[in-house]
């Protein structure tokens, strides 16, 4: 992190790509902090999103009793700090620490960095709300020893066992996507693009002749592309690229990331390639983050002629 803070060019994205703090971006926050998933959809029609809104309809009791109930022990694990604080001075402070840092965390996002709202700044709440369900948890075991039979069973196994099993089987559509779908579909982005033409791995070090040209802006494909081209940022370089692939009868592709980075910045780039004369959209490759969405563009060949 602090060599993402210090960059200049880094920073100025945070800055564009922040949002103003609404109650769509407040529910999305603490939903996704405290509990462990969105609370609705970033993107309406996003098939890799699993909110939490579709697992209380699917499941109403089972996601109930899991949302409601880690919130419970977080509150109680609050209570159990507070009792912690006055027995064991020192591993309270360090507990409450993490609080200190997560606000601090997230203040550095909004002030100094002037980022309005993006979701990397409510990561550090992740700690002390892992730290209350747990002191949670634990007071509740401690507290049961006081509690006769058969309330003390009921007490450790909803705690301990009910609460926590309905609060997995409510993320686990969530789980499942994550092992199902890549972060962010850099693979993919290039078996569409110079994987349609020349399989990875079949051209050694890529020294080869090669009439396919890649473009993709806001992202590094080295892995997978190392001749894709990184820094077409503009309408002018672009249309030296599409009058190269006229030359040389090749195809041309562009994969943009951080779309809406990309549509804040000067929109020459951006409006040639949705202008339907030059381009078409040959693919949107979805990702559980809007910032992390990939759309790929396919170039219409021997359309140069008709550039103004």
């Amino acid at each position: 992190m602090p060599a993402v803070v210090q960059s200049p060019e880094v920073t100025a994205r945070f800055q564009k790509m922040g949002e103003p703090m609404d109650l769509t971006r407040l529910q999305y926050s603490l939903s996704g902090v405290f509990i462990g998933v969105p609370w609705q959809r970033a993107t309406p029609d996003n098939p890799v999103e699993a909110p939490l809104t579709k697992a209380l309809t699917a499941h109403p009791l089972i996601a109930t009793l899991g949302i409601f109930g880690v919130l419970t022990l977080m509150l109680i694990g609050l209570i159990g700090l507070i009792s912690l604080l006055r027995r064991y001075p020192l591993a309270a402070h360090l507990c409450l620490a993490l609080f200190a840092a997560s606000i601090l965390g997230a203040a550095l996002f909004k002030w100094r960095l002037g980022v309005e709202w993006i979701y990397w700044d409510s990561y550090p709440l992740v700690f002390p709300a892992t730290t209350l369900f747990a002191t949670g948890v634990q007071t509740c075991l401690r507290v049961s020893k006081t509690i006769p039979p058969p309330g003390r069973m009921i007490t450790r196994y909803l705690s301990a066992v009910i609460i926590p099993a309905c609060w997995i089987l409510t993320i686990a559509p969530f789980l499942l996507l994550n092992f199902r779908y890549p972060y962010e579909s850099q693979r993919e982005s290039f078996l569409h693009t110079r994987g349609r033409h020349e399989p990875w791995g079949t051209h050694g070090p890529y020294t080869s002749p090669s009439k396919i040209i890649t473009c993709h802006l806001w992202r590094h494909i080295d892995l997978y592309d190392p001749r894709a081209l990184l820094t077409i940022r503009d309408a002018a370089s672009l249309k030296a690229q599409m009058r190269r692939a006229d030359a040389i009868n090749g195809e041309l592709y562009f994969v943009v990331g951080m779309v809406v980075f990309a549509e804040a910045t000067p929109p020459d780039l951006m409006n040639l390639l949705r202008n339907p004369t030059f381009f078409n959209r040959s693919k949107k490759l979805w990702a559980q983050e809007p910032i992390h969405h990939l759309e790929a563009f396919h170039y219409h060949k021997g359309t140069t002629t008709k550039l103004p």
